[in-house]
């Protein structure tokens, strides 16, 4: 759209879906539940494009990331798991990684 022709585009989406969010965005801020909700840490999304919901239900990067939002939006944090391709380290829990990986697999 705008931006192949050199403008920078910047829209906002609202969704409850994490896993929408990870195949169009390319960061997503979560918000935290209750009515004195605030925005919580940004998370990046560099998947390459484009995109397809099939393809990452295979793709631990993508896991990780829905994992790190499941986290803080259920709370769930308990060590360290280092990115795939060694670009850092999110935060993942047992139980967040089996909600996201859980997650990923029903939005087939």
């Amino acid at each position: 759209m705008c931006s192949a022709a050199g403008r920078p585009v910047t829209t906002l989406m609202i969704t409850n879906n994490v896993q929408e969010a990870i195949l169009l965005s390319d960061r997503i801020v979560p918000l935290s539940k209750g009515p004195r909700a605030t925005l919580g840490p940004a998370v990046s999304v560099p998947l390459a494009r484009p995109r397809s919901s099939d393809a990452l239900v295979h793709d631990s990067e993508a896991i990780h990331i829905q994992a790190r939002i499941v986290e803080f939006l259920t709370g769930f944090s308990h060590s360290v798991h280092p990115l795939p391709d060694g670009r850092g380290s999110v935060q993942t829990s047992t139980e967040a990684r089996a909600l996201a990986s859980g997650m990923l697999r029903k939005s087939q």
